[in-house]
């Protein structure tokens, strides 16, 4: 695979909190002076000085109230810290939003550990949804961030409780990496995951460096993808700093720096800003964005609504972006280099002469582009050609879309690339299409995310039968000549919650287009779905008076008709949202563009497609998970069905296109 191009852009920076858990004193702002020093942006504290929960009324406040701090430190320093749901939890949570913290964090790798049994636990599971599902509704209400251990057990513990606070976007999630739990990060990541809580004990020190487990390294990597928080907890030289920053006179608080502390140093410890030495030296040591990376950088698990550009013509803003991936382009470009080369030396084409008399035409190239848009592939077409030397050629561009050919007119009036000029225009539909001149390569770019869910098969085979009725002895080459259709079980909370919220079922049985990012891999990968190939057989034969539907350019479409079952084992337990769906390209020979994931991540024209499901379903890992997909159509339309048959049964979505179709 050809390592993507990088763009150079600089990962965003990192934002470090430190979880003190004894503070001993009840200076606030000398604590947050103290962690700014040595570059910490917020504290997590238990805001509860009392020494056991008691009841609501035991709760006092540290420090006493909150004249101790402006209003811009509690909300922007401050993340409260609960260590016990019991007794005082509801007058915690209703001083931590009076205060107006962005955040209340709750240690369940804590409050999980006071259950004696398995009923212990899941009732402090229930006891804790059920108080945290009203408190999320409440108005002015911080996020909650619960904290787990990275664990299997862990995260069974956070999603019954996500799924009992019924996915509220009020509630995050926290993870304690370990040596030993970092097996399921994939799975955490899909999470809305806050922040990365790291151990003082994580860290080794020999002589003057500092470092961590290669493994914990590896982790750190794959988390700081993800723009996530890094949350220190221990107490690393606190009491040091603490202890000679109380040397130096309250009046010199708001002018306090490090360099102005006289701190002993820590043979045998590590220091904080050590810690997060280390860690910004891993993060720096991660490569700068890809192209691609920096261009998803504003659409990472947004939902988008598929084109239609039969039915709809594109903006100039769509096709400025799909013009954007060169490496899509130079895959066209090699391909019809590939070609000219054979038809050249004669490997291809209608070579025999009697046929081309018949036609009308001489040796020399014919290319028609079908669906130009501004003219992209003409510019492959042309440099390709010149690459070759080939002065004699035809170069058709079709189009529909009249503001699009104004933009073709353009270029020919221009000669934007040499031989420009001898571009000629065709403003029609290509199912209609009535050729004078026979082509020897047809050219188009009109496949979706899903391959066919833009009608490329439909506008191909009004293409095909238009040449092959006018010119039925010549042959043609249609660039791509294949495409198939993938899809995969895919674990997506993100995603599912953002339908969710649009709380409209229908909304659950159409197809989205989404630069997937916060997801888990619930197999071993995608699997073919549909596939499609030009020439098509069936339009070879085609006749027009084929046609069953009166009016329609396309003839019977039953052909275009598909059913496929795909069947996965999944790798771990976790919940199935939906299906990823991609596609993959034969250009000419093995040029091909594939948006499977791994194959051609520099392209930035296609991100996938999603087929969310109306209710997540539980698997269990080595489970069958059995799917089927369905591409149907009526006289107007296209739609997708799908549905789960293993390891439950869930509804038929989409029956009948009820909800979503494409117009054709």
């Amino acid at each position: 695979m050809t390592p993507a191009p990088r763009s150079g852009a600089l990962r965003p920076p990192l934002l470090f909190g430190w979880n003190i858990n004894k503070p001993n004193t009840g200076d606030l702002l000398r604590i947050i002076k103290i962690t700014e020093s040595v570059g910490v942006s917020f504290v997590s504290l238990n805001l509860n000085s009392a020494d056991d929960g008691g009841s609501d009324e035991t709760f006092v406040p540290l420090c006493g109230s909150d004249l101790v701090l402006t209003y811009d430190y509690w909300s922007q320093r401050i993340v409260a810290r609960v260590d016990n749901i019991k007794g005082s939890f509801k007058a915690y949570l209703e001083w931590a939003a009076y205060l107006g913290l962005r955040a209340v964090c709750i240690r369940c790798e804590l409050v999980f550990h006071q259950g004696d049994s398995v009923t212990d636990t899941h009732e402090l599971l229930a006891n804790l949804a059920q108080r945290l599902k009203a408190y999320l509704h409440s108005p002015n209400m911080p996020t909650v961030c619960l904290s787990f251990d990275a664990s299997n057990t862990a995260w069974e513990y956070w999603r019954a409780i996500h799924q009992m606070t019924n996915y509220s976007s009020q509630l995050k999630v926290a993870i304690i990496i370990d040596e030993g739990n970092t097996e399921y990060l994939e799975r955490w990541i899909a999470e809305p995951l806050a922040a990365v809580i790291i151990r003082e004990s994580l860290f080794k020190k020999h002589g003057d460096v500092v470092s961590l487990d290669p493994s914990i390294i590896k982790s750190l990597k794959f988390l700081l993808m993800y723009d996530v928080k890094i949350m220190l907890s221990g107490s690393f030289d606190f009491h040091l700093l603490r202890e000679a920053s109380e040397l130096r006179s309250n009046d010199s608080l708001e002018l306090l720096s490090l360099k102005d502390l006289d701190v002993p140093p820590m043979p045998n410890g590590i220091t904080v800003k050590e810690a997060i030495g280390t860690i910004k030296a891993i993060y720096a040591a991660m490569p700068p964005l890809t192209e691609a990376e920096k261009f998803k950088q504003g659409f990472y698990d947004v939902l988008q609504e598929p084109l239609q550009p039969v039915r709809d013509n594109l903006e100039t803003a769509t096709y400025e972006n799909f013009e954007r991936c060169t490496r899509k382009y130079a895959q066209y470009e090699a391909a019809i280099s590939a070609w000219l080369k054979d038809y050249l030396n004669g490997k291809i084409g209608s070579q025999d002469e009697n046929v081309r008399q018949d036609c009308g035409k001489s040796k020399a190239p014919v290319i028609y582009i079908v669906g130009a848009g501004r003219g992209p592939l003409v510019d492959c077409s042309l440099r390709a050609l010149a690459y070759h030397n080939v002065e004699e050629y035809s170069i058709f561009a079709l189009e529909k879309n009249p503001a699009a050919v104004f933009a073709l007119k353009h270029k020919i009036a221009t000669n934007a690339i040499k031989g420009w000029d001898k571009v000629q225009i065709i403003f029609h539909d290509m199912r209609t299409l009535k050729p004078t001149i026979p082509a020897d390569l047809v050219l188009s770019e009109l496949l979706g995310s899903f391959g066919d869910n833009e009608l490329a098969p439909e506008c191909l085979d009004g293409v095909q039968h238009a040449f092959y009725k006018a010119f039925p002895n010549h042959h043609v080459t249609f660039m791509p000549y294949s495409f198939i259709s993938y899809a995969e079980p895919i674990y997506a909370p993100k995603v599912w919650s953002t339908i969710k919220q649009m709380q409209v079922e229908k909304h659950f049985q159409q197809p989205y287009i989404v630069a997937l990012n916060k997801i888990c891999k619930i197999t071993d990968g995608p699997k073919p779905c549909f596939k499609f190939a030009h020439p098509n057989e069936y339009v070879t034969k085609w006749k027009q008076e084929d046609d069953t539907f009166p009016g329609m350019p396309q003839g019977n479409n039953d052909h275009n008709n598909r059913y496929m079952c795909m069947t996965y084992k999944a790798n771990l337990n976790c919940f199935i949202h939906g299906f990823a769906g991609y596609f993959e390209c034969m250009l000419y020979n093995d040029i091909k563009i594939s948006i499977l994931p791994g194959v051609m991540d520099d392209q930035i024209s296609w991100f996938p497609m999603f087929f969310p499901l109306i209710s997540p379903v539980y698997v269990k890992e080595s489970q069958s998970i059995m799917v089927h997909f369905w591409r149907k159509h009526d006289e107007r339309r296209v739609w997708y069905e799908w549905t789960l048959t293993l390891p439950h049964v869930t509804n038929v979505h989409n029956s009948n296109g009820i909800c979503h179709s494409v117009l054709r």
